[in-house]
């Protein structure tokens, strides 16, 4: 059982790895939270914690270790992935950084930053071989520009860029270009796949006679395109609190061994979810889960009911796009199994663990349908009148296939 566990933890670590790294590879916008500098906050991430679960989950597989040494070894070499890992990151991107003689014409095109001009002439700083260079460069269509523009971006494991903070920033930098007013063009929030941090770009302009102005900063006049609000905080794209019931099909995919002469098919029947999430705004959260089961069978004209019961805490990951929305949890927690027959019942308990996808559609923002595929697992202690090999082990496994509604608040 133990190794199942860690095969599981293993297999979704590895994927999500891969994952990433296909995206980054085709899209380009994948961060590798990686840092110049060596701080904590690039080692202890979504990515760390996903290095750690590849090597701590196979180390603990392949060994088939239980005792106290083989975790201590786990965990070990789960660091050890985890550091060689960010180290690789690292000097990626210090490879990607080197200075390369560049072409005039291979500047067309590049984001520059002006900080003064005179007609149609611009001096403007620009990223020449690796290293910001003053130039000179003339408008070809006249066109007006602003003081500048500025962008906050993830420049690896960044951990103080929540959008007040990135904001601030820019703030900062525009004040510091003479301007007072800096005018937000764009907003991309924090996601799974993509930089853990808000990232901003916006024009710095001068406007004489602002009323809002403050001393050191420039006035946030304007808030991210898109949003009706101006006060520079942004809307969360979710609802912080989610209650949900959901009802389906299950299918037990262990053994369920049955006395001689019995019928039905207790391996399928009913299943059902309530839960409640609590989702921040970069779209991370935690729940707590409950999940019952029910089926029976028939043994010696005595119909015998069947129920799997479960309850865990959730760690929660959302995403939303237009009105779908997108989630993925995992948790540990209670799990039962009980069985019922003429007023008597008997039931063993044990370790469970879940893992689930779903999809949701937004009828509104307060209320939305959906459906989620997940997988329940439970240990239960061994039975004295049975007997076992010596790779068996005593569980509950179940598939299981829900649709039920979410009201959002």
């Amino acid at each position: 059982m133990t190794s199942t566990i860690f095969l599981t933890v293993a297999l979704v670590a590895t994927a999500i790895f891969l994952i990433q790294f296909i995206v980054s590879i085709f899209f380009g916008e994948i961060d590798t939270d990686v840092d110049m500098d060596a701080d904590i906050g690039s080692v202890i991430s979504f990515k760390g914690l996903t290095h750690f679960c590849i090597g701590m989950g196979w180390y603990m597989y392949i060994t088939q270790g239980t005792e106290i040494s083989s975790y201590v070894a786990g965990i070990l070499v789960g660091l050890v992935f985890v550091f060689v890992l960010w180290f690789l990151y690292k000097k990626a991107w210090q490879l990607q950084k080197e200075n390369k003689p560049e072409k005039p014409e291979a500047l067309l095109g590049r984001e520059c930053t002006i900080y003064a001009h005179d007609g149609d002439r611009y001096i403007v700083q620009i990223a020449v071989n690796g290293a910001l260079r003053e130039m000179d460069v003339r408008s070809l269509e006249n066109r007006k520009y602003q003081i500048g523009s500025v962008q906050v971006v993830d420049g690896g494991a960044s951990t103080k860029c929540n959008y007040e903070q990135v904001v601030a920033l820019a703030k900062l930098e525009t004040a510091k270009n003479g301007g007072n007013v800096l005018a937000l063009t764009d907003h991309r929030k924090p996601s799974l796949l993509g930089s853990s941090c808000h990232q901003i770009a916006g024009d710095m302009l001068w406007i004489g006679d602002t009323v809002n102005w403050e001393t050191g900063i420039a006035s946030d006049l304007s808030a991210s395109v898109g949003d009706k609000n101006t006060t520079g905080v942004v809307k969360s794209d979710f609802q912080h609190s989610t209650f949900y019931v959901n009802v389906g099909y299950a299918f037990i995919i262990s053994k369920f061994y049955l006395p001689s002469g019995t019928s039905g098919n207790p391996k399928n029947g009913m299943d059902w979810q309530l839960g409640y999430d609590w989702v921040a705004r970069s779209g991370f959260g935690a729940g707590l889960m409950y999940s019952g089961y029910k089926s029976s069978f028939t043994y010696s004209n005595v119909d015998v009911k069947v129920g799997l019961a479960y309850v865990a805490p959730q760690f929660v990951m959302k995403q939303k796009v237009g009105r779908w929305g997108i989630e993925e949890k995992f948790g540990i927690g209670y799990f039962k199994y009980r069985e019922s027959a003429k007023g008597t019942s008997a039931s063993l308990s044990g370790v469970g663990y879940d893992f689930l996808f779903g999809a949701e559609y937004y009828l509104s923002d307060h209320v939305g349908i959906g459906a989620n595929l997940g997988y329940i697992g439970g240990s239960l202690p061994k039975q004295d009148s049975a007997e076992y090999g010596d790779e068996e082990h005593t569980g509950i496994f179940r598939l299981h296939i829900d649709a039920g509604v979410r009201f959002h608040f």
